[in-house]
């Protein structure tokens, strides 16, 4: 699952996301090991005068990405502070207003949780981790955009480069095992001129579920790789582990629980109302210790009859799931004939989404990509434009607007005038 939210303070953002929901023997606490992402991160160190250096505190070595989080760093690029001495913002009333960022949240699926955290294989945690990168490798490609001033009036622009501090956690806010990954994406982007511009973030919010489906397919596919089958839960695209059954999801989903109530509660049933709901019913968080968190979860699960090392070790004898042959073309087929039964024109991230839940566990992002473009090639899809962002009409929708003009033109000037 992948859901999103505005960050409202800098300081907040810091202080919370150093911070697991775990702490270990003999320390206060665990602090989150967070990694930069980006290009934009390789550009942010490109022509700094050398006294503006001491502002950050790994500047003497230069910012890269796949490098340690430095919370002051952090702080001050929240804040819109650049090392180059650019500070982001609006003036209102005679102060700088600048939004800090926002949070990414992805949340792998619980079978996959399990296994990591009681069943101990680490390969599944890189495979969340890789998954995540390819996500956010997309968001900074197709949606990371600035608007600036031109004689035509304000524009948009694609930038292609984006700043994210990411921070693994491992439990959910009621101390079940859930990995998850904030992905925190700083107000800042470099422009297509060199200067560096607040990010306009409406695409994020309306290609949410796209990102989500791309975060699945990516991950599905390497979870395959390491020996395990999946199962699809929904038609939306979500999946889980085969070996991991439903009885002991269920144990350890206490806040899925939470959720469901509120969602129940309004009326509510969708995938998108599921991750707002998630965030509306937050509880703060309470540190505890790993070795009591990890005891209590391996009790529980054998209590109920599962050895979650013994999964992880029938996994890895197994070797890679022998999947059916992909039809990616198929995939995007369907769901051009879903999106088309109701849109005439439809966005390229709704394609990918539709495209990726009907080939879930077969196809990634690459796979479907290349199956648009053939289709494209093919002639059943043309490309054009929605509201700035990339889209698709299908041929039988262009004849159709051709036979409405023409129909309109043989009317025109047909009907007499009256005197």
């Amino acid at each position: 699952m992948l859901s999103m939210k505005v960050l409202e303070s800098s300081s907040q953002a810091v202080s919370y996301y150093e911070k697991d929901d775990y702490y270990t023997k003999g320390q206060e606490e665990l602090k989150a090991a967070g990694e930069w992402f980006g290009k934009g991160i390789e550009r942010l160190d490109q022509g700094i005068d050398p006294g503006l250096r001491r502002l950050f505190a790994i500047r003497a070595s230069g910012l890269s990405a796949g490098a340690a989080v430095d919370r002051e760093d952090l702080r001050a690029l929240l804040d819109g502070d650049l090392p180059n001495g650019t500070h982001l913002g609006r003036t209102i009333a005679g102060e700088r207003v600048h939004t800090p960022g926002w949070d990414l949240t992805f949340s792998a699926p619980k079978s996959v949780s399990l296994l990591v955290e009681i069943g101990a294989d680490e390969r599944l945690r890189q495979a969340h981790q890789q998954a995540v990168k390819a996500t956010l490798g997309w968001i900074e490609t197709e949606l990371v955009t600035y608007r600036q001033q031109t004689a035509e009036g304000v524009t948009p622009h694609l930038s292609g480069n984006l700043m994210a501090a990411l921070f693994e956690h491992a439990t959910s806010r009621e101390k079940d095992p859930q990995l998850h990954t904030h992905a925190v994406i700083l107000n800042a982007t470099q422009r297509q001129d060199g200067e560096w511009a607040s990010i306009h973030s409406k695409p994020f919010f309306e290609h949410k579920m796209a990102a989500g489906n791309i975060y699945r397919a990516e991950l599905a596919a390497r979870v395959q790789q390491l020996g395990y089958a999946i199962d699809k839960t929904h038609a939306d695209g979500r999946f889980e582990i085969a070996a991991v059954p439903a009885e002991l999801r269920e144990i350890f989903q206490a806040r899925r629980d939470q959720i469901t109530a509120a969602m129940d509660q309004r009326g509510l049933t969708t995938a998108e109302d599921a991750a707002e709901m998630a965030l509306r019913t937050r509880k703060a968080k309470q540190a505890q210790p790993r070795d009591q968190l990890l005891a209590a979860w391996t009790e529980k699960a054998r209590a109920a009859g599962f050895d979650l090392v013994e999964m992880v070790s029938t996994a890895r004898a197994a070797g890679a799931v022998q999947k059916a042959p992909l039809d990616a073309q198929a995939a995007v087929s369907a769901a051009v004939d879903r999106l088309a039964e109701s849109e005439a024109v439809f966005r390229h991230a709704e394609l990918l989404r539709w495209s990726l839940a009907g080939a879930m566990g077969q196809a990634r992002i690459g796979d479907i990509e290349a199956a648009i473009a053939q289709m494209k090639d093919g002639g059943r899809l043309h490309e054009t434009n929605l509201g700035g962002r990339r889209a698709w009409t299908t041929t039988a929708a262009k004849d159709q607007e051709r036979k409405l003009l023409e129909a309109a033109r043989a009317g025109r000037n047909q009907v007499p005038t009256t005197r």
